[in-house]
């Protein structure tokens, strides 16, 4: 076939039973894009407010506003994920 598909779709292709017969049949991958890596591939924050402070100082956040974010008072703009994930190690799909 020599033919893939990357669907950047809202709707999983891969999880779609047609799609997914079809492409195994046709020899095809579907790689969705907007699918996150598995769980346990994700890196967790331990929440310790010694660490919570590091990581405020590696991506230009207050501690405050790293425990807002923690305990899901608060939810992060674009630009905060991005430094995050970046002084965390991780995709920005991992938040």
């Amino acid at each position: 076939a020599g033919l893939n598909v990357d669907a950047g779709l809202h709707d999983l292709l891969s999880d779609d039973p047609e799609f997914a017969a079809a492409a195994r049949e046709s020899g095809v991958a579907i790689r969705d894009v907007r699918r996150g890596p598995p769980r346990k591939e994700l890196h967790g924050f331990t929440g310790n407010p010694s660490s919570m402070r590091g990581l405020a100082e590696l991506c230009g956040l207050s501690p405050n506003t790293i425990s807002l974010i923690e305990r899901g008072i608060s939810s992060p703009n674009v630009s905060s994920l991005h430094r995050l994930a970046g002084a965390l190690d991780v995709h920005i799909t991992a938040f």
